[in-house]
């Protein structure tokens, strides 16, 4: 029950009513502690990272241990980008395999 999409996971959690948690990891001991919640309770959930966080934990750290922790999960887990503000950073978790991204165009005009 590895890496899933977002879309995958949010539909099998609307037709089975029931909410997916979403954390915004900060460091490897949060990927390891949400993982570890989420295969005690059985229940999927949503590895996020904001782009914010990059510049105290950078991308070529966390999107592995993201990654990697998803797919050797014994839980649905989507690997998701919050807050998204740079196309560099879109570019790089879709080539690290994020499965969600959220396109933040706030401080646009």
């Amino acid at each position: 029950m590895p890496l899933v999409k977002m879309n995958d996971l949010l539909k099998a959690a609307s037709k089975g009513n029931y909410a997916v948690g979403a954390f915004n990891i900060g460091n490897m001991e949060h990927i390891i502690g949400a993982v570890k919640a989420a295969e005690d309770m059985n229940t999927p959930i949503i590895l996020q990272l904001a782009e914010g966080r990059l510049e105290y934990f950078p991308m070529h750290l966390v999107a592995p241990m993201m990654i990697e922790a998803a797919k050797n999960s014994k839980v649905d887990i989507a690997v998701h980008l919050d807050h998204g503000r740079s196309r560099e950073v879109i570019k790089e978790v879709i080539r690290r395999n994020f499965t969600s991204i959220m396109f933040d165009g706030s401080n646009l005009p």
